[in-house]
């Protein structure tokens, strides 16, 4: 089985969100990630760490981390990207290597922020995306993340998300007829919660999964 080198971004404050991702990844994710987080305080489930400091932004904090991982090409996600199916892992891997021999700046696994066209590229199901920086799921260079959050110090994670997303990219996303869920889409590939919190509570949108996953939803609340 390849694995995939992964960078999981995540935060102390959000340890117990990291904890239920790490479950389902467990459950769901066939240990098929090569995990190493980015946090600012050591972790206590033994995954490989960098250590970025919380005084600094968002980017800052990515730039810094970035410049001590070795791998050029990796999937990045977020603590609460929660798998609630399956992965194909046949298929992430497949694209793993389009984004290297395609020189892509990235594959978002979720059509996200293009609801309205679809363009296609020469690929099946992947498509020429009009949202070209978004904090979802995605396979991407290093070159790529490192040249989004290097132009943009200092800043947050949503202000990284507006200043970048008209931000011309050679990116793609997949999308194979999945059905709507919000502002976005689910993702067959790697099916994950986009996201499983919102401003600190936990995402109604995902409320079925979530108590299936048994997630106590009362201690963050629901929004």
């Amino acid at each position: 089985m390849v694995m995939i080198p992964t960078l999981l971004y995540t935060h102390s404050s959000y340890s117990d969100v990291l904890k239920e991702f790490l479950s389902c990844y467990s459950k769901f994710g066939n240990s098929c990630l090569d995990i190493t987080l980015l946090s600012d305080k050591e972790n206590e489930f033994g995954l490989k760490q960098i250590t970025y400091d919380d005084s600094k932004s968002y980017t800052d904090r990515l730039l810094d981390c970035l410049g001590q991982y070795d791998c050029n090409h990796f999937m990045f996600l977020h603590e609460d990207f929660f798998l609630y199916s399956e992965p194909n892992l046949e298929l992430l891997a497949d694209l793993s290597d389009i984004v290297k021999k395609d020189e892509l700046d990235f594959i978002r696994l979720i059509r996200s922020g293009d609801s309205r066209y679809l363009i296609p590229s020469a690929r099946p199901n992947l498509y020429r995306t009009l949202n070209h920086f978004a904090v979802q799921a995605m396979i991407c260079s290093k070159s790529y993340l490192l040249d989004r959050v290097s132009r943009n110090p200092d800043t947050s994670i949503w202000d990284l998300e507006l200043k970048e997303m008209h931000n011309p990219s050679n990116g793609l996303y997949y999308y194979n007829g999945e059905p709507s869920r919000g502002g976005h889409f689910d993702s067959s590939v790697f099916p994950y919660m986009a996201t499983a919190i919102v401003k600190g509570a936990w995402n109604s949108e995902y409320k079925s999964e979530l108590l299936k996953l048994g997630v106590d939803t009362t201690k963050r609340g629901i929004t």
